[in-house]
């Protein structure tokens, strides 16, 4: 990326901040505005936001230092006690029972923020089940190398880049019946586990470069490739008047109105010789 050129983080979610837009700037650095899920509205560096430095206004950091967690469930923990242990940032360590039966001491914001979810044997265990944690059947849409679904993968690089969910971009899909806007040919799968995957044209989000804001810049899905495609041509041209100017160019050439011409009015004969 070029030096100082930074992605739009407006609309994207970084644990309990939502990003609202450009904030005033702290320190002569890039920050943003976002509003907590506790409703306070705070400023926020950019960098901060992405390396996670910064999760909340400041009420998680209150909430697992004051709050008492004992006998709350967090998905498949239970707290037992405070194990007197307490982190340089100021965070408890409460002890947990898993509900296979296992204790170990997990810091109050991972809890809060649900980082955690469960002992380190179960979690094995669970990687080996057909259903991600969030909700994809992974015999679908696949793993990764480490594990990872690739569902989840793909819906962060739609937010990340286009501002949408993975579950908009397939409510998309299905809206244009799975062709390209523009040669309105069919469009590849969207599934890696489906039939004709990389068989047909990949499919790539359209969006309108000169908007600044990712979601509002969509414009629709469109056949790619890495050396052809709608998507990859259009990007070359992405000008409406030039478009329109093509198209009048295509249904009437103006050499071959010029040169019937020209052959029609040869020695005065009013006879059309065909080219």
């Amino acid at each position: 990326m070029a030096k100082g050129i930074y992605k739009d983080l407006t609309g994207l979610v970084f644990n309990r901040l939502t990003v609202l837009g450009r904030g005033e700037k702290l320190g002569n650095r890039l920050a943003y505005t976002c509003k907590c899920e506790c409703g306070n509205t705070v400023n926020v560096l950019a960098q901060s936001l992405r390396k996670g430095a910064t999760k909340s206004c400041g009420c998680l950091h209150k909430e697992a230092i004051s709050n008492d967690l004992i006998g709350r469930v967090f998905n498949k923990w239970t707290v037992l006690r405070n194990s007197g242990k307490a982190a340089s940032s100021g965070y408890r360590y409460w002890t947990c029972k898993c509900e296979c039966g296992r204790l170990c001491d997990v810091s109050g914001d991972i809890l809060l923020l649900g980082k955690s979810t469960r002992c380190v044997k179960c979690k094995g265990k669970f990687k080996e089940k057909q259903i991600c944690i969030n909700g994809h059947d992974t015999a679908l849409w696949g793993r990764s190398s480490s594990y990872a679904c690739r569902a989840c993968i793909k819906n962060k690089h739609m937010q990340v880049h286009y501002g949408i969910t993975l579950e908009e971009f397939i409510k998309l899909y299905e809206f244009q019946k799975g062709l390209c806007c523009v040669c309105k040919k069919e469009l590849g799968p969207y599934l890696p586990k489906q039939s004709g995957w990389g068989k047909t044209a990949r499919i790539e989000v359209d969006h309108d470069h000169k908007i600044k804001h990712k979601r509002s810049s969509v414009r629709g899905l469109l056949c790619g490739g890495r050396f052809a495609g709608c998507n990859r041509k259009l990007g070359h041209i992405d000008n409406v008047e030039w478009l329109e100017n093509a198209a009048k160019y295509i249904a009437n050439p103006p050499a071959q109105v010029f040169l019937n011409q020209e052959i029609t009015g040869i020695n005065g004969n009013e006879q059309t010789t065909k080219i």
